[in-house]
């Protein structure tokens, strides 16, 4: 709807007609589909352990004792490649 009513400022990627047009000159808002960490990931990435001792003052964080939540997880490949394309055509000119 928001596309509707502003089409001169509202861009929506879903549409494959819009995709195929679109270029990095275009001052509207683009709008791209969600693509990211899953809600049901987002806990096990962004939770953290006690910020905060006893006392109520926040925890030094130390960089050698710095460990991953996650060790391992699948990774698109193919959609980085493309992204990565299309950052190095729109910075490079």
């Amino acid at each position: 709807m928001t596309a509707k009513l502003y089409p001169d400022d509202v861009i929506i990627d879903a549409d494959p007609v819009v995709k195929a047009h679109w270029d990095a000159t275009d001052k509207r808002v683009r709008f791209v589909p969600f693509m990211g960490i899953a809600p049901n990931r987002f806990i096990d990435f962004f939770r953290s352990d006690e910020r905060k001792d006893n006392y109520g003052w926040a925890k030094e964080w130390k960089a050698p004792k710095a460990q991953l939540r996650i060790k391992s997880f699948p990774v698109d490949t193919k959609a980085e490649l493309t992204a990565l394309k299309e950052l190095k055509s729109v910075t490079t000119n």
